[in-house]
């Protein structure tokens, strides 16, 4: 529901001027209905802080935060930087690949962009010589971008952002704009700010190319820094193996205290017993 909520100005912005109207209209209701909806949830549950700090604002909800399950694969991380820096994603407008696009192309740097949508030509119209676009590729395909790119260009703000934790699993440092769940995946470090241990990215603190470009300048300027091993090991955290751990202790939590409710019947749906939540969780998995 971000469409009518934090990013409706930029979702109605892409629109076409008759869609618009009629979207502007219909926002509006949508928006009363969402809050009303929302009003009938026992618990949220959140996939970042970030997202936690948005249902907050608009619901006025507490939640409690559970990463979502990345598929982390069971590869080493290769040592040594690539030739080439990557971006990953649909090509819509609120990813901005156009920045590293633009970025690269400035800087004469290898770009290799992987993923098709409705920007696709107007990238393409942008880019330089130094920027390939690979269209949509297999799993298998994309792994391989991610194991030898130099650094993965991550220029959107996400509620968490799962391409960064890929990028990681494979040991290769991200270079993320400093809002939304990179803050949470991304151990980044900042030109002008304070160092951390066992970096595993680089942020910038403006959604423009400029300071993309600045950005990439530094992180090769502190190449060496970043350890494939260790960047691997901090995307451990995100293994689905945590997720499925978490999410079962979370709904155990919220059923016992559920049948502690005394105002609240045995027949509602959540009073079940721990063997078929138990087996409900393996399901799922």
């Amino acid at each position: 529901m971000r469409y009518i909520w934090d990013m409706y100005p930029e979702y109605r912005r892409a629109m076409a001027p008759l869609v618009r109207s009629v979207f502007t209209l219909a926002a509006h209701y949508m928006r009363m209905w969402d809050y009303a909806s929302a009003g009938r949830v026992d618990y949220f549950v959140a996939n970042s802080s970030f997202t936690a700090s948005r249902l907050w604002k608009t619901y006025r909800r507490e939640s409690t935060i559970i990463h979502p399950p990345v598929c982390i694969p069971d590869v080493e991380a290769l040592d040594g930087a690539g030739e080439y820096y990557l971006a990953l994603g649909r090509l819509v407008d609120y990813k901005r690949v156009d920045l590293a696009v633009e970025a690269c192309t400035k800087m004469g740097r290898p770009l290799r962009v992987v993923g098709d949508g409705p920007q696709y030509r107007g990238l393409k119209r942008i880019a330089g010589p130094t920027v390939q676009f690979l269209g949509r590729l297999s799993d298998q395909e994309v792994h391989e971008q991610l194991s030898h790119c130099r650094a993965l260009l991550f220029p959107a703000e996400e509620d968490f952002g799962i391409v960064p934790v890929e990028a990681q699993s494979f040991g290769r440092p991200v270079i993320a704009y400093a809002a939304g769940g990179a803050l949470e995946t991304v151990r980044g470090i900042m030109q002008h700010g304070s160092r951390v241990g066992n970096p595993t990215g680089v942020f910038f603190l403006e959604q423009t190319s400029s300071s993309l470009a600045n950005a990439i300048s530094f992180f090769e300027s502190q190449e060496q820094q970043f350890a494939p091993s260790k960047i691997r090991s901090h995307s451990l955290q995100f293994d689905a193996a945590h997720f499925n751990s978490r999410m079962a202790e979370f709904a155990l939590f919220a059923i016992n205290e559920f049948r502690e409710t005394p105002h609240l019947g045995s027949k509602h749906p959540l009073a079940l017993d721990e063997e078929t939540v138990g087996s409900g969780v393996t399901s799922a998995q």
